[in-house]
C-alpha cells in the first residue's frame, strides 16, 4: 500500500490584496503575513519559486556561485542546471526547459511542470478559485503532494507603463526553417533560419523588450489599459506549421507570445496547422489571427466573394479556438477603403499591412504597418534594424 504524505504549502492571500515585497513574496497589504508568491507567465504556465517549493516537498537545493550552477535532490532524483542554459540535467540525462527559468525580485521561478518532471508526478486534482490554486499530484514513489497557491497578478510581476507607448514596432514573420538544399527562387526572403530566429528572440530579450499581442496593443492604445515596458508584437503570416513546431516552442521557453495569422483553406492541409496544434498555440498564450479563408487578392472580389474571405474564415477560426478573432492580415497587403469597411462590420478591431514601418497610436488601426523579417538580414540586420527604430524613439 502506498505511503501517503501531505505537504501543505498554505498560502492564503487574495490577489487584489497582494503587492509583492523585495523578497519575491506576497504580502498582505496591512499586515506582516507573507507567503509564497506563484504566478502566471505570458504563456500560461505556473511559475513557481524553486527554493521555496523544493524546500517544502523535503527535497534539498544547492547553489554553487563560481558557474552559476543549481543542484537539487529531489524525490530520489539529483537534477543540475544553469539556470542562463536552456536544458538541464536529470539524474545524467540532458533534457530541455518546457518554460525558461525566470528571476524575479531575487528568486529563481520555475514552471510547475518542470517541478512534475523532476519528480515524476502526475497531477490528479486542480481546483482554482479566484487567487487561490490548489494542485494535487502524486510522485513515482507514490507520495501524494497537496499543493495551495496564492497568485500574484501578473503586473505585480512584469513592469508595466501607464504612459502610452507613442509606436510599438510589429515584426512580420513568413517561415521560420531550415533552406538547405531548398530550391526556393524568390520565395527565399520570405524565410528565416532557425538558429537566426533564436538568436533574434534572445537579442529581444537581452534588450528587455517584452512581447504583446495585437490585443493588449488595441487594448492599451484605444481602451487605456496599461501595457508591458519595451513593447513588441511578433507576427507569423501564412499558418505553417512550423509555427507549431519550431516557434511556438521557442516562445514559450523564453515567455513571449505572438500572433499568427491564418488562412482557413489551408488548414490541416500539407505542411500547414491543424486544428488541434491551433488549440494548443492559444492555450500556450498565442493569439489567432484572419489571413482570409484562400489568401485570395480581395480588391478583385465580388460582394460574395469577399464575405467568405472576411467573415466565414473569421467563424471557422473562432469554431475552432472558441474565442473571438478580432485582427486580420491583407493577403498580398492588398486592400482599400470598401475591404475596411467590410472588416469594421465584421467586428473586426484592426488589422496588418505590409507597408514598412512602425504602429502608432494615431494611425488607423486597420493599416498598421509593420516590419519584414527577411532572410538576407540575417541576425546582424536584425539588430540594425531593431538599433535603427530605439534611436528613432530616443
Amino acid at each position: 500500500m502506498k505511503s501517503i504524505v501531505k505537504i501543505m504549502l498554505i498560502l492564503t492571500l487574495a490577489c487584489a490584496l497582494t503587492s509583492v515585497n523585495s523578497s519575491g513574496v506576497c504580502a498582505q497589504s496591512g499586515t506582516a503575513a507573507a507567503a509564497i508568491a506563484a504566478y502566471y507567465s505570458n504563456n500560461k504556465k505556473l511559475m513557481v519559486p524553486l527554493r521555496q517549493v523544493i524546500t517544502e516537498l523535503g527535497g534539498d537545493v544547492f547553489w554553487s556561485e563560481p558557474d552559476r550552477t543549481v543542484s537539487l535532490h529531489i524525490a530520489g532524483n539529483h537534477v543540475v542546471f544553469n539556470p542562463n542554459l536552456p536544458y538541464y540535467f536529470l539524474n545524467g540525462q540532458s533534457k530541455a526547459f518546457s518554460v525558461f527559468p525566470q528571476n524575479k525580485n531575487g528568486n529563481l521561478m520555475v514552471s510547475f511542470d518542470f517541478i512534475l518532471d523532476i519528480t515524476e508526478g502526475q497531477v490528479i486534482h486542480r481546483e482554482e478559485e479566484g487567487a487561490v490554486l490548489r494542485k494535487q499530484f502524486e510522485s513515482f514513489d507514490g507520495n501524494i503532494h497537496n499543493l495551495k497557491f496564492s497568485l500574484c497578478a501578473q503586473d505585480e510581476i512584469y513592469p508595466f507603463s501607464r504612459e502610452k507607448a507613442a509606436r510599438v514596432p510589429i515584426l512580420m514573420y513568413h517561415e521560420v526553417d531550415d533552406v538547405s538544399g531548398r530550391k526556393l527562387g524568390q520565395y527565399l526572403e520570405l524565410f528565416v533560419e532557425p538558429a537566426v530566429f533564436v538568436q533574434q528572440l534572445d537579442w529581444l530579450k537581452e534588450n528587455n523588450y517584452s512581447t504583446v499581442t495585437l490585443a493588449e496593443l488595441y487594448a492599451h492604445w484605444y481602451q487605456g489599459e496599461p501595457i508591458k515596458e519595451n513593447p513588441v508584437v511578433l507576427s507569423f503570416d501564412d499558418g505553417f506549421c512550423n509555427m507549431y513546431k519550431i516557434v511556438m516552442p521557442e516562445l514559450v521557453k523564453r515567455d513571449m507570445v505572438a500572433t499568427f495569422f491564418l488562412h482557413t483553406a489551408a488548414i490541416g492541409s500539407e505542411k500547414h496547422l491543424e486544428e488541434e496544434m491551433i488549440r494548443e498555440m492559444v492555450g500556450n498564450g498565442m493569439e489567432i489571427g484572419c489571413h482570409s479563408d484562400s489568401h485570395a487578392s480581395l480588391t478583385e472580389l465580388d460582394k460574395e466573394g469577399l464575405e467568405k474571405e472576411l467573415l466565414n474564415s473569421k467563424q471557422l477560426l473562432e469554431n475552432i479556438i472558441g474565442q473571438e478573432v478580432s485582427f486580420f492580415c491583407y493577403p498580398f497587403g492588398k486592400y482599400n477603403s470598401s475591404i475596411i469597411d467590410k472588416l469594421k462590420n465584421y467586428f473586426y478591431q484592426g488589422a496588418v499591412t505590409v507597408k514598412e514601418g512602425q504602429a502608432a497610436f494615431y494611425q488607423d488601426p486597420f493599416q498598421w504597418p509593420r516590419l519584414n523579417m527577411r532572410y538576407q538580414d540575417g541576425f546582424t540586420g536584425f539588430v540594425r534594424k531593431m538599433e535603427a527604430l530605439r534611436n528613432n524613439m530616443s
